[in-house]
């Protein structure tokens, strides 16, 4: 009796030791969303390229209409997510998002980037990154810029 007492306890508690060990990984681990959040220094202010990196992540989290074609919509979340939606179409095409500026590199990017610019990296899949420069963004419009072939996308806040 007390052999199967000691085994039950042994096992309860190995029971519990995983539980914990993968509950602390998946609350402990980044899973990729670890250049998704700019943090500012004190001495940064909001001219420097850092400061206009996190102006323009502040700005995009919410629901951008296509002015072009009011159909599509686009959806920053802040979590890092985007999701793109065409009415009438099947699934939503979703991603992930993150800004960056040349002083704060997105290292999949190896084309040239201007100083001072603020970019936007978008990864629909593994395979699939969509890069744009973000020419224009206040509380009612975005204007993106595709880093490839240069077509414009100008959106509406809706949310």
């Amino acid at each position: 009796m007390g052999y199967d007492v000691l085994m039950r306890t042994f096992i309860v508690l190995l029971i519990g030791f995983l539980v914990g060990a993968l509950g602390g990984y998946f609350v402990g681990y980044d899973h990729g969303f670890e250049g998704a959040v700019v943090q500012l220094s004190p001495t940064e202010t909001p001219g420097d390229e850092a400061g206009d990196a996190a102006e323009t992540m502040r700005n995009l989290i919410g629901v951008w209409q296509g002015v072009q074609d009011t159909k599509f919509t686009r959806t920053f979340r802040n979590d890092g997510s985007v999701i793109d939606d065409y009415e009438g179409s099947s699934p939503d095409s979703e991603g992930l998002w993150m800004v960056f500026t040349k002083e704060i590199p997105d290292g999949s990017y190896i084309d040239t980037l201007q100083p001072g610019a603020v970019y936007l990296s978008m990864a629909m899949s593994e395979s699939e990154r969509l890069y744009f420069q973000v020419t224009r963004i206040d509380a009612t419009t975005l204007e993106l810029v595709f880093l490839k072939g240069g077509g414009v996308l100008s959106f509406q806040r809706i949310q």
